[in-house]
């Protein structure tokens, strides 16, 4: 089964789907978002990048960070079968969606 999907994972999902997972590029990020809080602490003001690349970035992991949040109790209490079924069902979608892309 690994090697099947070791094979086949970069041929089902583009590229840019599989490559968030880098993580020192989060490390990068959570850094700059907590720059960002400590200065709306403080401050009560922040100077947010202007390009849409970095404010994309920035945005994509505050969801990814708050859906951690939010999912927290449901990580800690589910079996892995159930897990297993939810990773399944987000596979499922992905292929689906790709086709769709093309």
């Amino acid at each position: 089964m690994n090697e099947f999907c070791d094979l086949n994972i970069s041929k089902a999902f583009l590229a840019s789907t599989i490559h968030f997972i880098d993580d020192k590029a989060a490390a990068q990020l959570d850094e700059a978002i907590n720059r960002h809080i400590d200065e709306l602490r403080t401050k009560e003001t922040t100077c947010l990048p202007e390009d849409r690349e970095a404010l994309i970035q920035l945005y994509d992991r505050l969801q990814q960070r708050k859906s951690r949040r939010l999912q927290a109790d449901f990580y800690t209490t589910a079996k892995e079968d159930k897990l297993a079924d939810l990773v399944l069902r987000y596979l499922d979608e992905e292929i689906e969606d790709v086709a769709v892309a093309q």
